[in-house]
């Protein structure tokens, strides 16, 4: 049907027109527009629940949330660790604490042995170069047994001049310097050959110090030896470097 007033659309059971608002009977009806009346205090209270009993409900949600989810993994994670450093552990060989200590012990011994036998060559080097030293003070010029040699020289040289035929059989000790492939000796010589005591044998190439040294060493270029010499060969003497230092004591004997 149509509305009286503004002519529009209408339902047919309406009692107010939506478009004008105005009221389509006669009876005392309430406008649509029409305010509604003041809440006087008699009336109830909306049953809608309270806000801060939303948020209460919420936290305590969130933490059954939180006891339930987090815990159970916490504790599957420590499990799991535990695990991992169990297996580890059975991984990692045993230590014998008893083969450690008998190393140790092994090595220890093995330093005190090596410290006694390096001693030992000191002391053994050092009473070879005292007894060369001895050697070399008997045979200074000075000394009691080089007088008693400087006698018998001039003996024989006597008995030679008294009997020519065993003039022959003298042997004459001259000073001299001797050129060799390897070096130069310097001192008393017989026939050409170093003989004597105090010669002075220096090294200019690497060589050999005396083919018959049982120990074979050898000498740098520049080290000297200062010794007594037979029939061309060392007999003992101090081995010395060319800065003059000990490098070590010879005795080979005739």
């Amino acid at each position: 049907m149509k509305c009286k007033y503004c002519n529009a659309e209408i339902e047919d059971d309406s009692l107010f027109c939506p478009n004008c608002g105005r009221a389509l009977s006669n009876g005392p009806q309430k406008a649509p527009n029409t305010p509604w009346p003041k809440d006087n205090g008699n009336n109830k209270k909306s049953s809608s629940p309270s806000p801060w009993l939303i948020l209460i409900l919420v936290l305590i949600l969130g933490i059954l949330c939180f006891l339930l989810f987090y815990s159970p993994k916490k504790e599957k994670s420590d499990d799991s660790s535990q695990k991992s450093e169990q297996v580890e552990k059975q991984k990692q060989p045993a230590v014998n604490t008893d083969s450690i200590n008998r190393a140790k012990a092994a090595a220890e011994q093995q330093k005190a042995d090596s410290l006694m036998k390096v001693a030992k060559q000191k002391s053994d080097s050092l009473e070879l170069l005292k007894d060369s030293l001895r050697h070399l003070e008997h045979a200074k010029p000075g000394a009691p047994q080089a007088k008693e040699k400087q006698t018998k020289a001039s003996t024989q040289q006597g008995t030679a001049q008294a009997n020519p035929s065993s003039a022959r059989r003298t042997v004459t000790v001259q000073t001299g310097t001797k050129r060799l492939s390897f070096g130069t000796y310097k001192g008393p010589m017989v026939a050409g050959m170093p003989h004597g005591v105090n010669g002075r044998l220096v090294f200019k190439n690497a060589h050999l110090i005396d083919a018959r040294d049982p120990k074979g060493r050898v000498a740098d270029p520049g080290d000297y030896v200062i010794g007594e010499f037979y029939e061309g060969h060392l007999v003992q003497g101090i081995w010395y470097d060319q800065y003059n230092q000990v490098k070590g004591s010879i005795i080979i004997g005739r």
